[in-house]
């Protein structure tokens, strides 16, 4: 036993360890070259990120109210050791890509662990832990260093605990969780919570005694450890509500940046990204035919394995081994129709499956998998590695590496710079620079309303800059954000037209806009060559003080 154990761990060891090694260089390099890559950064890292320059210097950023929101939305407990690299010397962006890399090794470590434990084989464990650590790779989640980055890691970490019987530390885990992202951690507690039910008793289930203390305690530390983002977080309320989400462009339609609707306009509850059942394998926004019953399809084995362990087969150890599938649905299940019945008031329904659910997916996948290939051919166990290997070569961390010079041009501007535009690369300014933007879309997120009625402004304004027909047009849009430059995509000064994700946000703003340039060039278009502080590959920066005078 130990021999295989430590030959099919090793190899899984060895597959891992090159996938983070493979991780690291698309980090730190231009892929397919050995020149570094200063300025890359992770799609949402843009977010959760986009205050912490202040961090190295307290001037950039200083009153601005994007970052003060990113910043109260961050938990304490996660903003934390950012701080800390900070007061050490260490750039809290470069520390933000060396994160993801502990989490992938923490998240190997202990998915092997659990595999062991549900798999009772290590050949079994082995497909079983391959296939959820492959989902990792592939779900840009933990490669966000975020929030979110930690669910998965630790939500492993306490389930190998609990299945571990460590009633104590498994509570700790949640509990830190709970400090991180509360949703996962909710959820876990169910878990937690159905574990310790026994057989027997009137109503067939019984809660011992001796359950309760760690219950309450479990239950008094993740309210204690939710309530400080909670209350950093309440000023920019109130949270949006399912009446007014259902009114907002961006999220009330199938295209909408932030859509919890179907194609037919209905809420989607079963296959969404923010309100759906299902793990979203194959994204259902993203007008895949046929891509929820796939994500069904593939929730298949969990759910099997679920209901044969309540029906105590194939036997009693190997139904308690898969149980942990049956608790995990049932309080994933509870905590979704919770949430949905408040909504928004729990956060996003399917914050509460996916997160669970998404990895323990992969687990039940590759252990149905594995079991089946142990009385198979050798051939078929190959091919099943080479899939598994060309999972491990290709993760897909969702970087962005916006224009270097782009980045150093606005490096060089006044620390107290606001920049206004229509731009894809507007998302990374601040994140990268330490300057502040009148909005991009790629923080269009509308939770809190307080923030995101000033976003939307912003972004309107933003537009109203970029298309007005005179001088004195760009002047009032620029004044009302703040801004002090304009940064404005290539293809919108030559042709005329806006980047896609501008109208899955604000539709009805986009269309005026695009009225106005089909009318004829708007003033930033024609001032546009005497006006610019720098011109890059997909966008130019451009002076608002040039543009208000008219390129005088």
């Amino acid at each position: 036993m130990t021999a295989r154990l430590s030959g099919w761990g090793g190899l899984l060891a060895s597959g891992g360890a090159l996938a983070i090694l493979i991780y690291l260089y698309l980090a730190f390099f231009v892929p397919g070259t050995l020149a570094l890559s200063p300025f890359t950064i992770q799609d949402d890292a843009r977010q959760f990120q986009l205050w912490m320059p202040r961090l190295a210097d307290g001037r950039l950023l200083a009153g601005d109210w994007m970052a003060d929101y990113w910043r109260a939305v961050s938990p304490p407990v996660y903003r934390a050791p950012f701080i800390a690299a900070a007061a050490l010397g260490i750039d809290p962006l470069l520390l933000g890509r060396i994160v993801p890399a502990i989490l992938l090794a923490v998240s190997l470590w202990a998915g092997w662990r659990l595999a062991l434990k549900v798999c009772g084989r290590p050949r079994v464990a082995f497909f079983a832990a391959a296939f959820l650590f492959a989902y990792l790779l592939h779900d840009d989640s933990v490669f966000s260093a975020t929030p979110r980055a930690f669910s998965a890691p630790l939500l492993l970490l306490a389930l190998n605990a609990m299945l571990a019987g460590r009633t104590w530390l498994a509570l700790a885990l949640v509990t830190l969780l709970a400090a991180i992202y509360p949703t996962t951690a909710i959820a876990a507690y169910a878990i937690f919570g159905l574990r310790q039910l026994r057989i027997g008793g009137p109503l067939g289930l019984t809660l011992p005694l001796r359950a309760l203390t760690p219950l309450a305690a479990g239950l008094a530390a993740i309210v204690l450890m939710a309530l400080p983002l909670s209350r950093e977080s309440a000023s920019w309320g109130p949270v949006v509500t399912l009446e007014q989400a259902m009114d907002l462009p961006n999220m009330n339609r199938p295209e909408g940046r932030s859509s919890i609707v179907d194609a037919d306009g209905d809420i989607a509850w079963i296959c969404s990204a923010r309100m759906g059942f299902l793990p979203e394998a194959v994204p259902c926004g993203w007008g895949i035919p046929g891509a929820a019953p796939i994500n069904a399809l593939l929730l298949l084995p969990l759910i099997v394995l679920a209901v044969r362990s309540a029906r105590g087969r194939p036997g009693p150890e190997t139904a308690e081994r898969n149980r942990l599938y049956l608790h995990a649905l049932i309080a994933c299940t509870v905590c979704f129709a919770a949430a949905a019945l408040v909504a928004f008031n729990l956060h996003f329904s399917g914050r509460y499956t996916q997160r669970v659910l998404g990895p323990l997916e992969w687990l039940a996948i590759g252990q149905v998998l594995g079991t089946w290939l142990e009385a198979r051919a050798r051939a078929w166990s190959g091919a099943v590695l080479a899939l598994l290997a060309a999972l491990f070569v290709t993760p897909l961390p969702g970087f962005v590496r916006p224009d270097p010079g782009l980045i150093r041009a606005v490096r060089a501007l006044p620390p107290g710079a606001r920049i206004a535009g229509v731009a894809e690369e507007l998302g990374s300014i601040p994140a990268l620079t330490g300057r502040a933007i009148a909005a991009a879309p790629e923080q269009a997120i509308p939770w809190h309303m307080g923030y995101y009625r000033r976003f939307e402004r912003g972004l309107i304004l933003s537009l109203a800059a970029v298309t007005a027909p005179d001088s004195a047009g760009v002047a009032r849009a620029l004044s009302g954000s703040g801004s002090s430059y304009l940064l404005v995509d290539r293809r919108t000064l030559e042709a005329g037209v806006l980047p896609e994700r501008y109208g899955q946000i604000v539709p009805g703003a986009v269309r005026m806009a695009d009225a106005a340039l089909a009318a004829g060039p708007s003033a930033v278009q024609r001032l546009a060559p005497v006006c610019t502080v720098y011109s890059g590959p997909e966008a130019s920066l451009l002076s608002g003080a040039c543009l208000a005078r008219g390129g005088r």
